[in-house]
């Protein structure tokens, strides 16, 4: 489990985003942790919580895109060869 602060979704909401951006905003961090051999999965949670609001804004919602309510595995497809 990986703990953001509300200022995940707080301040993420000034920047101009798409889903693309999420997409890849999120499975960076996966795609990073996973590159652990004992990480498989990671769950994402904001202030402990992985449903419910913090300051307003649904955590279910995340970034408007992209929910956290999984567990996400590794994406080899978002990963650019070299």
């Amino acid at each position: 489990t990986v703990d953001f602060s509300k200022e995940i979704i707080t301040n993420f909401q000034e920047i101009p985003h798409s889903s693309t951006t999420e997409v890849l905003a999120i499975f960076s961090i996966v795609n990073t942790l996973t590159e652990f051999e004992e990480i498989n999965k990671v769950k994402i949670t904001i202030e402990g919580k992985d449903s419910g609001q913090v300051d307003g804004l649904y955590i279910e919602d995340f970034w408007g895109h992209v929910g956290i309510y999984e567990e996400f595995t590794r994406n080899e497809d978002i990963i650019k060869s070299s």
